[in-house]
């Protein structure tokens, strides 16, 4: 079942989403691709939102790897 919205990044207290599903991608959608490099700093937060209808379930899985 494909999700009602894209999963999308954003750096809390800034206006910065760092990633994004691909809307036109069912596959991807649930996918949080970069779109950009970032040089986060200690503290920083990342607020994830995405939609589900009320018989979907979701579990976040977050990785970040060194370049």
């Amino acid at each position: 079942m494909k999700p009602i919205n894209i999963i999308v990044g954003n750096l809390r207290g800034k206006n910065l989403k760092v990633c994004a599903g691909v809307k036109s991608d069912v596959a991807k959608a649930r996918e949080c691709y970069p779109n950009g490099t970032y040089d986060f700093k200690k503290g920083d937060i990342i607020d994830f939102t995405w939609g589900l209808t009320s018989d979907q379930a979701g579990a976040l899985q977050w990785g970040i790897l060194p370049v």
